[in-house]
Parts: structure tokens; sequence; C-alpha cells
């Protein structure tokens, strides 16, 4: 809540060189994904701006809306590339959608709740996130499913750091070690 609560209040970091090369392989990456997705035809949207209908102001926009060939239904698509170190620690995706969203709930929770909040916002509640490793191109697609609470728990947080932003206030510092992420290196 702090961190948004100051992006709120206009904070803004400011990235290296280093940083914003990262972040161009992303794009490349993306675009790349997407690409594939067109040659296939089953490309229905990219890069779509979403408005939601909630009580605080809020807009994203999503990577790619696609169609199961099989099924012709639409589904949300998220597209994220980390490098092999992270990448080899993620779990394998399973069949089970909802285990898929609790292991990336773990791991990777801004994403988890990001592709959930684009399901919400677009009423398209199944879709998938491919993340892609940066150095080797190894990709893991997990199926996932919208959930409900989590959905509520992460516009409970955004409206917090809203209501403080809207005060002129930064949200306190909270650390809880019970609750820690531990480093991932």
């Amino acid at each position: 809540v702090r961190s948004l609560s100051l992006t709120l209040l206009g904070w803004q970091d400011i990235f290296s060189a280093r940083t914003l090369r990262i972040f161009n392989q992303g794009k490349w990456i993306e675009a790349g994904i997407l690409e594939e997705f067109k040659e296939a035809g089953i490309l229905l949207g990219e890069n779509v701006t979403v408005n939601f209908n909630l009580d605080i102001p809020l807009v994203g926009i999503y990577d790619a809306m696609v169609e199961n060939p099989d099924t012709l239904e639409p589904l949300i698509c998220e597209i994220k590339s980390i490098n092999e170190i992270y990448f080899d620690k993620i779990p394998d995706p399973v069949p089970d959608d909802q285990e898929n969203f609790d292991n990336l709930l773990k791991l990777y929770p801004a994403y988890a709740n990001q592709w959930n909040v684009y399901a919400y916002g677009t009423g398209v509640h199944n879709g998938f996130l491919i993340f892609e490793a940066k150095n080797t191109q190894k990709r893991k697609i997990y199926p996932l499913k919208f959930n409900k609470k989590v959905f509520d728990d992460t516009i409970a947080r955004l409206t917090e750091a809203w209501e403080y932003a809207q005060r002129g206030e930064v949200a306190p510092r909270v650390f809880d070690i019970s609750t820690a992420t531990p480093c991932r290196q």
C-alpha cells in the first residue's frame, strides 16, 4: 500500500540505462509472442486498455486476448520475461488452473494479481500467463481462472492506497516478518 500511495502521489523510479535495456528486451519478447499469435490466426486484441467500473480510478492494459482454436472461447493472456535463474525456480504448470494461480501467487503475486484484475475487467475469466526466459527462450504457460477472493483483496489494497493519496499522505511503513517474502536469489 505504501508503494502504491507513493506512486499515486507522483513519486517515480529513475531507471538506469541497463534496466531500460532489460525492459526493452521484454518488449521484444512480447512483440515476438504477439506475432506468433497473429500468424496462428488466434489474436483477438493486443495491448488493449481496460477501464474498470469501480469506486477508485483504475485503468490497465492487458497484453493479449486470444481465441482458443478448439472452443472459440476468448482467453486473456499476459506475457512476462524473466532471467533463467528465476524462470527455473517457477514450478512447472499443472492441469489445475487454481493450483497454477496459487503457485504464481506465492512467487509472483504482482503478476498473478495483474492477470486476475484484467480477467475481471474484461469479463473473460479464463486465460493464461506466459513466462519466457530471456537468455534461453524457454517458456512456461500457466492456464489460469479468475479468483474472486484474490480480486477483492487486491482492490481493497488499491482502495487503501487511493485513500491515502487522496488525503495527500503516504501510507505508513508496515513490515511483518512472519509474512515477509524471502529473497529469491
